[in-house]
Parts: structure tokens; C-alpha cells; sequence
């Protein structure tokens, strides 16, 4: 994984492979929960992808790609999409602040 700045990091296809195929890993990087408007980051294990990635424990994840994760359906038909997807553009708050962050897959 590489990261070129904190809104832009490349990520190994196999190592996000690896973790949708299974989720008890990834599980072990991150706890969510639902929150108002999407899903709270409520734990960020050190050393994980997801904490290389940049993201932290209170960060909610608004929307990837444009589908809000407020709206099952939406959320739905980008999980049905993982496998083929090989950019992801992600939109979270942050202490009340709204960010993007774009991680391509190679």
C-alpha cells in the first residue's frame, strides 16, 4: 500500500481481495457501528489497513462512490460490486468535517 497523500493511496488488489473474502479479517482491523448518515468507525486497530489507509476510530464513512451508506439499496448494490471495482472514491466526516479520500486498486 502507498499512500501519495492523505486524500489519495493505491492499495494491492490480492491485500483487498483477501479482506472482503474474508470479513473476520477485516473484522479485526475495524469495528463499525450505524450512525446518522452512515457507518462510525467505533475501533481502529495500529498497524491495520484501515488505520494505513488513514482512517480513524470516530470517523463516519458517508458515502463511497457516491452511493450514500444511509440508503440500504444504495448500500447494497456496492457491496454486489466490490469484486469488480477497482477505484473507490470514499466520503467521511471527521469531527464535523466532510472529507474524500480516493484509493485505487492495482
Amino acid at each position: 500500500m502507498q499512500c501519495a497523500s492523505a486524500s489519495s493511496c493505491t492499495l494491492d488488489k490480492s491485500l483487498f481481495d483477501a479482506a472482503i473474502a474474508d470479513p473476520s479479517k477485516l473484522e479485526r482491523q475495524a469495528s463499525i457501528s450505524p450512525a446518522r448518515g452512515g457507518y462510525k468507525l467505533t475501533r481502529v486497530a495500529p498497524g491495520s489497513t484501515v488505520a494505513a489507509l488513514g482512517f480513524r476510530a470516530g470517523d463516519v464513512i458517508v458515502s463511497v462512490n457516491g452511493a450514500r451508506l444511509d440508503d440500504d439499496m444504495a448500500a447494497l448494490g456496492l457491496y454486489m460490486g466490490l469484486e469488480s471495482t477497482r477505484n473507490y472514491n470514499v466520503t467521511y466526516e471527521r469531527n464535523g468535517a466532510r472529507a474524500s479520500k480516493s484509493i485505487a486498486l492495482r
